[in-house]
């Protein structure tokens, strides 16, 4: 991982809310509520969001 990539502020946001995205959504699947395909579908959206973001960042 380069440096400029780890600096940014917007990446770590958006690396963030993935993960605490997922984890609502497992908390969710396993209390058998069914708005946790939503968080899951959410969190690999900001997953994209930040792999793209650093891909601009390290070219």
């Amino acid at each position: 991982m380069n440096w400029p990539v780890l600096k940014d502020i917007k990446w770590l946001a958006y690396q963030l809310t993935s993960i605490l995205s997922v984890l609502t959504g497992l908390i969710l699947a396993v209390g058998s509520n069914s708005y946790w395909v939503l968080f899951v579908l959410l969190s690999m959206l900001l997953m994209g969001l930040g792999m793209s973001r650093a891909t601009k960042l390290t070219r």
